[in-house]
């Protein structure tokens, strides 16, 4: 990756702990709200890399505004020269914004926000929170490769050219009092600043975020920065953070496998027939899905190739993009089927993978596990899965997410579980935490990069803006499609 992101996904914490905020009601701008929903997220927009320039985008596509007299206004779908603001850091990761054209700053309090300060107090300092869902691939820019656990010695490492499998995909844990970041693995350990991996949130393993034009450096409790420069990352004492303390985090997307009832696996090697013959899931059997705009999906392989409908209906690798990658998802339960233009994936009884005019039967019915996801982190519009306080029910609408340790068997079926009790449902549909053995749910993945999931009642998950988290939905168009 040469360049920094353009746009950063944000929310703005001030000093009384509250989230800058665009309301609906003639765009009016408050600093009102306690936690970070919708409307306090905003799109932070770099001008040119390398230059503190920003423009402020809130979630009705509306930008921040600031006039002469430091009145704020969010009411215009295009920038001009009064929506350009100055970001300044400052060492502990807060930030200033500094309107360009009137020299004043952002800030005030619940519904007295404006930008008319002539100089910078704590009223004027708001405290970034990244706004992505929280399971993150972390890439290097120094050492221009991504961040992976390795579990051999029990650290983080970067030497990945490519974000592949369930070892490159870290949680973003934000301490919404110390107002710092921590790094989770997959096996639920966080990063310290010696390098080691920690099992508990503690001052080691915390850190402020700083802006960089769209980077991101890391800091830790005594000032210094989180770096991929060794083989183990460890943060390191600098006065001026460089290339190799620069990170950018991007979202994960879902790694599936693709296996008939007889556990043979779908293969792709660059340059050979695609076979599903393999017993087990490897690289090589492992692809990541991509939606596109008609709300079809397609499986690239980490060779950077594509499943693809060749000559004669044979399924062969495609190292490009073109219309015959391209398949509808056909859900029956927990298993599911591949269609394009009519016709169904299906494999030969030599394991050859093709295209047939039928619906084949059990040769075309495909168990999908998730690869990249040892603890799934679920999240809708109304916000994340977790425990509700005091108790063991989940509710869908919470403001910090429950890392779920996620496992599947052979059959389709995945089991999810929350410290060491797992999910399982009561007569009405409700989900808690409460189950001494495991109950077994399935996963559908649709576009643009969600999922649903059917209870062991046959029967949707649904989370509610009131916090119900049930299985009750009759079909997928009654489900609830989670950001994973």
């Amino acid at each position: 990756m040469a360049t920094a992101p353009q746009t950063l996904s944000l929310g703005f914490i001030n000093s009384a702990n509250k989230y800058l905020t665009a309301e609906s009601y003639l765009y009016k701008v408050n600093a009102t709200a306690s936690s970070m929903r919708h409307k306090q997220i905003w799109q932070m927009e770099f001008l040119k890399q390398d230059q503190p320039r920003v423009h402020l985008r809130s979630c009705f596509s509306r930008y921040l505004t600031a006039d002469n007299n430091g009145k704020l206004t969010c009411d215009k779908e295009a920038p001009s020269s009064t929506s350009v603001f100055i970001l300044i850091t400052h060492p502990d990761g807060q930030v200033s914004l500094q309107s360009e054209p009137s020299h004043r700053y952002l800030g005030g309090a619940e519904d007295n926000v404006s930008c008319f300060a002539e100089s910078m107090t704590d009223g004027e300092k708001w405290t970034p929170r990244l706004a992505l869902h929280p399971s993150v691939s972390v890439y290097s820019h120094g050492r221009r490769r991504y961040m992976r656990f390795d579990e051999a010695s029990n650290s983080l490492t970067c030497d990945q050219d490519l974000a592949w499998g369930a070892s490159c995909v870290l949680t973003l844990y934000f301490d919404g009092k110390e107002k710092r970041y921590a790094l989770r693995t997959g096996a639920g350990t966080l990063l310290s600043s010696d390098g080691r991996l920690v099992s508990e949130v503690c001052a080691q393993a915390l850190y402020s975020c700083q802006l960089r034009s769209g980077f991101l450096l890391l800091r830790d409790t005594e000032g210094k920065y989180l770096s991929g420069r060794e083989s183990v990352v460890k943060t390191f004492k600098t006065e001026q953070p460089g290339r190799d303390e620069l990170f950018t985090l991007e979202p994960s997307p879902g790694q599936l496998s693709a296996a008939l009832g007889s556990g043979k696996f779908i293969c792709l090697r660059p340059g050979a027939d695609i076979y599903a013959n393999q017993a087990e899931a490897g690289r090589t059997e492992t692809f990541q899905i991509m939606h596109n705009e008609a709300k079809k999906t397609c499986f690239r392989a980490a060779s950077n190739n594509y499943l693809c409908v060749g000559s004669n209906d044979m399924i062969v690798a495609s190292p490009s993009v073109n219309d015959r990658i391209w398949f509808d998802l056909l859900y029956q339960g927990e298993k599911v089927s591949f269609k394009a233009d009519d016709k169904f994936m299906s494999v030969k009884p030599n394991g050859q993978v093709v295209m047939t005019a039928t619906p084949p039967g059990e040769s075309g019915e495909f168990v999908l596990q998730l690869m990249n996801r040892s603890l799934l982190i679920l999240q809708s519009d109304f916000g994340f899965v977790g425990l509700a306080p005091g108790t063991q029910r989940l509710d869908g609408n919470l403001a910090q997410y429950e890392a779920c340790k996620l496992t599947a068997n052979d059959s389709g079926f995945c089991q999810f579980k929350v410290g060491e009790k797992f999910w399982e449902l009561d007569k009405f549909g409700v989900i808690t935490a409460t189950g001494d053995s495991a109950q077994n749910f399935s996963l559908e993945f649709h576009p643009p990069a969600t999922l649903t999931l059917r209870g062991p009642n046959g029967k949707y998950v649904v989370a509610e803006q009131s916090g119900g988290f049930k299985a009750v939905g009759g079909d997928v168009g009654s489900a609830t499609h989670f950001h994973y």
